[in-house]
Parts: C-alpha cells; sequence; structure tokens
C-alpha cells in the first residue's frame, strides 16, 4: 500500500514538472514582445526629443542665440557643441536615460558681392545610451545663415 502511494507522488511531481516545461513558453514571449513594446515606445519619444531640439536649435539661430563664432568662425567644429543626458519616462517606474550630443557645424560659406556672407549650418543630433559606442538615433537639419560684413547681421 506505501508502494502504490509513493508512485503516486512520484507521478504528480513528473507531471507537475512537464505541466511547467510545456507552459513556460508562452509566459517567456509575451515578456519579450512587451520589451520590444516598450523599446519601440522609447525610441518613438527619442524621435520627438530630437525634433524638438533640432527645432530649438534653428529657433536659436533665427534670434541670434547661437555664437557667432560657431557658424562664422574660420574652422570648422568637430565636437559636439553640447553633451546632455536625457531621461524619457514613459510610466511613473520605467524610463530610460540617454546620452544627446549636439553639432552646429557650417558647410559652405560665400561672400556676395554686396558684403554679405552666407553659410549652411548643419544642425546634428545624436542619442546614444551612457557608454555605448552604437548611435541609437540621429536627427539632421540644414538652415541658412547671412551676416553682413559691414556689421549687420541678418538671417534668412
Amino acid at each position: 500500500m506505501t508502494i502504490k502511494k509513493t508512485f503516486v507522488l512520484l507521478e504528480v511531481i513528473i507531471a507537475f514538472a512537464l505541466v511547467s516545461i510545456a507552459t513556460l513558453p508562452f509566459f517567456r514571449y509575451p515578456f519579450q514582445h512587451m520589451q520590444k513594446e516598450l523599446t519601440t515606445l522609447f525610441e518613438m519619444e527619442l524621435e520627438n526629443f530630437a525634433q524638438n531640439k533640432i527645432t530649438k536649435l534653428h529657433e536659436q539661430l533665427l534670434q541670434k542665440k547661437l555664437s557667432q563664432s560657431l557658424i562664422f568662425g574660420d574652422q570648422k567644429q568637430k565636437s559636439p557643441m553640447e553633451i546632455n543626458f536625457v531621461n524619457i519616462q514613459l510610466a511613473p517606474n520605467i524610463s530610460r536615460t540617454y546620452e544627446e550630443k549636439v553639432f552646429v557645424t557650417w558647410e559652405k560659406q560665400k561672400i556676395s558681392n554686396d558684403q554679405k556672407i552666407t553659410v549652411l549650418v548643419h544642425f546634428k543630433v545624436q542619442y546614444r545610451k551612457p557608454n555605448k559606442k552604437f548611435i541609437i538615433l540621429e536627427a539632421e537639419s540644414e538652415s541658412i545663415a547671412q551676416k553682413n560684413l559691414l556689421g549687420i547681421n541678418s538671417l534668412l
């Protein structure tokens, strides 16, 4: 009689183990899918941050708040103008931090006959995870700036 109960207990343990192993994929795939959705949501929010940053750079250029030596300088800037850390929060406990690098360079300079220098200004914003090499998102835009060499500044 004890031998039969021992086999029943062993059969129950084996059945429980088989059911656990069989149901494991049903729990794993929804979590993987949720992680992919969260990554997509963070990337979408990061795109919004990038567009807002590019818009602010255009506004600063139009309002003449960017350094004139940066825009009309003799050498192109290779290093970033700003390095910031951006925290994106989707929910109270769901957030990620990204490193933001802002580059402002000029591409071409042309001096017209009426002593105005025209410059093609190039804006670039890069986002990556802190201490990582690969870029997650990069946004770029261009604008034109003019400066009167006689002392009067203007922008197009």
